[in-house]
């Protein structure tokens, strides 16, 4: 039998069901044939799209008690009241509307999130943490009002984690209130990555002197791309991560154009081939007067440990452990002793990607690599490793001091050389762990 879909306001109830449930069931079970009898009603309310959620209850006392339990309302917006094709929806409407206005409802009240003067990666990864630990079926408001700085890999991660929280909202809600002053996020597009009706949606902007916007690239997208110029994928990536460099640079070419083109290439092209997500998503920024460049890439695929799991001679027995052998060279999930490599393709991978662009970024900046339940950083000289609510996917920070960057071709070409000697402890038949990993980027790196 064909239904008449009609939305109504969110209700709330404080200790049990008001009348106006009560009556908005029995106008359903009227309107199904069955207004002589309350069970009858609820039952009709069991067949709604949100009932069906809950598990398919089909028995009215289980189902009334299950919304009485969640203190919501199963067939209120953001979902739908269903009646019988043939009653006027003129009234329906009406009945519903004037149980609304006889006052037996109210607004349910919106928690308030303020977020931190500091958008940087510790704070967006507490956020995180905190967002994890709430109760996605009640209503919520983020504050913006203490928001003052923030950096590229911040931002990325803040919106990851609101718009994740807000996919997993079926019954609540959330919207946002103090974020007009914030220009320079509204351009990078952060509070539309978000979620939220306001500024730029990713990458709009287009980018502009020293930065881009936070950016969500499609796979299909890139391999359009290719086709349309008949070019190879990896070659469609080189194409736009040099555009990219461009831009972020302010220079058609040198030193620092290249190291940026690599580090992007290399990374997008990790998330492709290795991650299975469909999407790559990222930002930067280039403080010129402080010669730092951040890199911020996020993916929400397999995972670091996963990932590197399908190579059978890697030993890894935690998410940390696939973190540190991940920025091993020659280390990957896919090419590994008895996997035959493709002739005459320069874009098949070769595991050196992350080593590379760490290693880069390591003289002078920082190297961040986010999976699973930790976060691990490389520096020069040193390392650190954080426990974190679970990740899904992937997040990279790559920092650049640019006065480091000179003689691009000469620092790439001797690291790979290095790269080929130490590729050579991971390449036998024996199973290599993490430790031998972690010594190395502690002597190596």
């Amino acid at each position: 039998m064909a239904q008449l879909l009609i939305p109504i306001g969110r209700l709330f109830y404080p200790d049990s069901v008001p009348p106006c449930i009560h009556y908005s069931a029995f106008v359903l079970g009227k309107h199904f044939g069955v207004a002589n009898s309350n069970d009858k009603a609820w039952g009709c309310v069991a067949t709604s799209p949100v009932c069906r959620h809950e598990g398919g209850l089909d028995r009215p006392s289980a189902t009334r008690n299950a919304l009485i339990g969640r203190r919501t309302l199963a067939y209120c917006a953001p979902t739908w009241i269903a009646s019988v094709a043939g009653v006027p929806a003129q009234e329906h409407r009406a009945l519903l509307g004037s149980a609304l206005r006889n006052g037996c409802t109210q607004e349910m009240t919106r928690s308030v999130i303020r977020l931190p003067p500091t958008l940087n990666m510790s704070n967006a990864l507490r956020l995180r943490r905190k967002l994890a630990e709430l109760d996605e079926d009640n209503d919520y408001l983020f504050d913006f009002e203490r928001v003052g700085h923030t950096d590229p890999f911040g931002l990325l991660l803040a919106s990851d984690a609101i718009s994740s929280f807000q996919s997993r909202q079926f019954f609540g809600s959330s919207t946002c209130r103090n974020h007009q002053r914030l220009s320079y996020q509204s351009v990078m597009g952060f509070f539309r990555a978000c979620g939220f009706e306001y500024g730029y949606a990713p990458g709009e902007a287009g980018g502009g002197t020293n930065y881009l916007p936070i950016t969500h690239l499609d796979y299909d997208t890139l391999n359009k791309e290719a086709e349309e110029q008949c070019i190879a994928f990896g070659e469609a990536i080189e194409l736009r991560s040099q555009r990219m460099a461009e831009l972020l640079s302010r220079q058609a070419d040198g030193d620092l154009c290249e190291a940026l083109t690599y580090a992007l290439r290399e990374v997008i092209r990790n998330v492709f081939e290795h991650s299975g997500a469909e999407q790559v998503q990222f930002c930067a920024q280039h403080w010129p007067s402080r010669n730092r460049v951040h890199l911020a890439i996020l993916d929400k695929g397999t995972g670091v440990r996963r990932s590197l799991s399908r190579n059978p001679y890697l030993t890894i027995d935690s998410d940390l452990d696939a973190l540190k052998l991940s920025l091993m060279p020659g280390v990957s999930g896919k090419m590994y002793k008895g996997i035959k490599r493709r002739k005459h393709d320069t874009w098949q991978n070769s595991g050196y990607g992350l080593y590379m662009t760490s290693r880069l970024a390591v003289n002078g900046g920082n190297f961040w690599i986010i999976s699973g339940e930790n976060a691990y950083v490389v520096a020069s000289g040193r390392t650190r490793e954080l426990h974190i609510s679970p990740f899904e996917g992937t997040a990279l920070r790559v920092s650049f001091d640019t006065a480091q960057l000179r003689t691009i071709q000469a620092k790439l070409k001797r690291i790979k050389k290095e790269g080929h000697e130490l590729a050579k402890l991971f390449s036998g038949a024996d199973p290599r762990g993490a430790s031998l990993a972690s010594t190395t980027i502690r002597t190596k790196f």
